[in-house]
């Protein structure tokens, strides 16, 4: 799921060059349009497969919303492995993106400050992005073992 979730952040965040958006949101304006669309894939199969795949870390998105949302959000995005598998292939990889992005833009004096996200800034993430990952998996998982 890491090279999964790499190459999104890769893909979107070329997207987003030469934009102006404030750090602290820049996750969000990763996966907007997917957000929108409800859909990552288009494709209910193919979100399926990959929630199946990856359902250890479906649970630690339950997890991390239960500790931040409460019990009833949390229950809505368990349910969704069910009712709604695009819906949850979005929720885990969002969760993700959130969890690596945010871990490392936070640590940044102009976190709270709207920047152009420069072809010079793309490439700093991009240089970071392996470490970054990391981190927020393993943040993500840190979830898992409460």
């Amino acid at each position: 799921m890491k090279e999964y979730i790499k190459e999104y952040i890769k893909e979107n965040l070329e997207n987003l060059e030469n934009t102006t958006h404030y750090i602290c949101d820049l996750s969000s304006a990763l996966y907007e349009s997917d957000n929108i669309s409800g859909s990552i894939t288009c494709n209910r199969a193919e979100a399926l497969d990959f929630i199946t795949e990856h359902q250890d870390e479906y649970r630690n998105v339950i997890k991390y919303w239960n500790f931040h949302a409460g019990a009833e959000f949390s229950t809505e995005v368990a349910l969704a492995f069910f009712d709604n598998p695009e819906r949850a292939h979005c929720l885990l990889v969002f969760c993700y993106v959130d969890a690596i992005l945010n871990l490392w833009l936070g640590k940044r004096d102009d976190w709270n400050e709207e920047k152009e996200i420069t072809r010079e800034f793309i490439d700093e993430i991009l240089a970071n992005l392996d470490e970054m990952i990391d981190e927020g998996f393993a943040d993500m998982d840190s979830y898992g073992n409460e």
